[in-house]
């Protein structure tokens, strides 16, 4: 190949590739498998491609308009990408809530988000601010009720100690709607109250007095286009009720915050606050604000409560910082990343810490500062991102014609297409083809049960008198830690010797064999089980007579599917004879025969495609762990 003049040139000698070209490569590679087997769905039913081309951008020269939208123009002392790290904390006590928000300051944090449900209103305020220079930080209010009064006594609490009213930064998180979605009053005269706090911070340009926040529906089970297009209604909810009011569109639009959690799937969360922009964006223009500027729009970030697990808990550092970069990359304006043992007990001093500096070592080990967007022009999450627009208009717009948001759910619409959307997400969970590391899959085996821990299932919450259901909120491990809890209390004061365990029969030796008891060891640990192996190279009567004498009730036959084939019906035969009052599966899935074998005796089967909830409380039942008593899960 001759020597390249210029980078220009580079390339030249090259021949282009279509994106057939590469479907083409791939299909080859594939041995029998199409391009299209590759392809999968989303919560939402959106169809996802293994991978895109500029080919599938083409048509998509809208989405370059909101390209390093979200850039730092407002202050020149912070890089060309900037996102305020905000720290919680629980005013209850004002004088130790003071000393955390000194603490969070100086150690990473530029935002506080006082949670004041029980906080103290008036001289209050003089403690709990105590040397926090609100003029160089941002300090935001979170309630689970209306608390607009105490917000009032902040900005007096400003007047008067004189402070630049521009230079005021943060937000007041109280959405009325969503609080009424999970069992709150849709109190009427909210509306104005919120009117009045619009009015009384007018001079505060930079202050929020309005969140409206997606997080019940990602609890609740939603996918990433209705917790979109459901935002959005609530939006249009809002501003029917505050412009009938008397407040101008533009002014409440230029001061709306949106709030959201962003779970662990890396691209579609980067592509969930992408397309929220862009959307919400064409949402003012809509009400006539043709120069609005999508930059304009403040998304507030938190890392998701649906993903994490209450056992082996450290892995929730590391989905709080998959979450953290993909909210920045998105172009989240604020970020609050929650400890990871949040869920369990009250956060230690170390848990807060790791929290607070994932954001800081994002930004001053990983740069993610120094770059504005680095997800622009991704293929990928271009494509990702027009998918999710196209789907949320859609949604929103059948919404809005079902009379709103509220109208809507009254009418269960919305509780219907989450439900629908949780069931397919706890039906991946259950078979593993989601996975939660340390919950579903590669549990801590020697992890003990601790005091502090109490899981219970979600329920239905319906009285006599309602006539709509109420939003209930979920995690996705609760169904696995609901099982394993309840294994582990069982098992917790019984003697050693007595303590239910599962016996792995190996029939024959094959190389499958030891990735089936591999495959059996990690299925009943993630329910507090341990197993029990036979002893290797029986002869199949040798292998039935250890089964019957072995003490466990559990017995999982586990060979190659040729030994199966073979001597399956045979041992099932004999044992059953024996020990009818034991449970016996089988260990993978059988080519044929499997009528028979289920005739035969045997209680089921175990490998990749099997619901392992349904199992487990199969084998609860049995053992007298669950008292006789179906668990109540979703």
């Amino acid at each position: 190949m001759k020597e390249a003049s210029s980078t220009k040139d580079l390339f030249n000698e090259f021949n282009k590739l279509s994106k057939e070209d590469w479907i083409e490569k791939v299909a080859a590679d594939l041995k029998g498998q199409t391009f299209d087997d590759l392809f999968w769905k989303s919560p939402d039913n959106i169809v996802i491609q293994p991978f895109y081309t500029a080919e599938d951008t083409k048509d998509l020269h809208y989405l370059e308009n909101y390209q390093h939208g979200f850039a730092n123009i407002d202050n020149a002392a912070y890089g060309p990408r900037h996102w305020t790290n905000y720290e919680s904390i629980k005013a209850t006590d004002t004088k130790e809530a003071n000393k955390a928000a000194l603490h969070a300051l100086n150690n990473g944090a530029d935002g506080l988000l006082f949670d004041i449900d029980e906080a103290n209103p008036g001289p209050g305020l003089e403690i709990l601010l105590d040397q926090i220079m609100a003029a160089y930080c941002h300090i935001s209010f979170r309630s689970g009720k209306n608390n607009i009064a105490f917000v009032k006594d902040y900005f007096e609490y400003l007047s008067k100690n004189g402070l630049d009213p521009e230079k005021i930064s943060g937000f007041y998180d109280h959405d009325i709607i969503a609080k009424w979605t999970i069992g709150g009053e849709l109190d009427d005269n909210y509306f104005q109250q919120l009117t009045d706090l619009f009015q009384a911070t007018t001079s505060f340009t930079a202050f929020k007095p309005l969140t409206i926040s997606s997080h019940h529906f990602e609890h609740s089970g939603a996918g990433p286009v209705q917790e979109i297009a459901f935002a959005l209604n609530t939006t249009v909810d809002y501003l029917d009720q505050l412009t009938d009011l008397g407040l101008p569109a533009a002014e409440i639009i230029d001061r709306i915050q949106f709030s959201c959690s962003i779970g662990s799937d890396f691209f579609m969360e980067i592509a969930k606050v992408r397309a929220f922009r862009i959307l919400f964006h064409q949402l003012a223009q809509a009400y006539g604000l043709s120069e609005f500027h999508p930059g304009k729009i403040k998304i507030h970030c938190t890392s998701s409560f649906w993903n994490k697990s209450l056992f082996d808990i450290n892995n929730n550092m590391l989905r709080n910082t998959t979450e953290a970069m993909a909210a920045i990359l998105g172009g989240c304006d604020s970020l609050q990343v929650m400890p990871h043992d949040h869920l369990a007990q009250a956060s230690s001093t170390f848990s807060r810490r790791i929290a607070r500096n994932i954001s800081s070592i994002l930004r001053e080990e990983a740069y993610l500062d120094k770059v504005v967007d680095p997800a622009a022009g991704s293929y990928y999450i271009e494509n990702l991102t027009h998918e999710f627009v196209t789907a949320a208009w859609t949604l929103f717009l059948e919404i809005e014609k079902s009379g709103g948001f509220i109208g809507a759910f009254k009418e269960n619409k919305i509780q219907q297409a989450i439900d629908k959307t949780k069931a397919e997400k706890f039906s991946k969970i259950a078979n593993r083809r989601s996975v939660i590391v340390g919950v579903n899959q590669y549990p801590h085996k020697s992890e003990k049960l601790s005091s502090g821990i109490d899981i219970k299932a979600a329920t239905e919450e319906i009285t006599k008198n309602q006539q709509y259901q109420r939003l209930n909120s979920y995690r996705a491990s609760e169904q696995f830690e609901v099982l394993k809890t309840r294994t582990l209390r069982f098992a917790k004061d019984l003697p050693q010797e007595q303590v239910p365990k599962i016996f792995v029969a190996t029939l024959g030796e094959s190389p499958i064999q030891k990735t089936r008891i591999s495959f059996i060891d990690n299925t009943f640990a993630c329910a507090g089980f341990d197993i029990v192996e036979s002893s290797p190279n029986n002869t199949l009567a040798a292998c039935v007579d250890e089964a019957i004498k072995a003490k466990e009730r559990i017995v999982i036959i586990c060979g190659s599917n040729e030994d199966y084939e073979a001597k399956a019906i045979d041992f099932i035969t004999q044992f059953k004879q024996k020990e009818a009052h034991k449970m016996l599966f089988l260990a993978g899935k059988v080519d044929k025969n499997e009528e028979d074998l289920l005739q035969a005796g045997l209680d089921g089967f175990i490998h990749l495609n099997s619901d392992v909830i349904q199992m487990i409380r199969k084998v609860h039942l049995f053992l007298g762990i669950s008292e006789g008593e179906e668990v109540k899960i979703p």
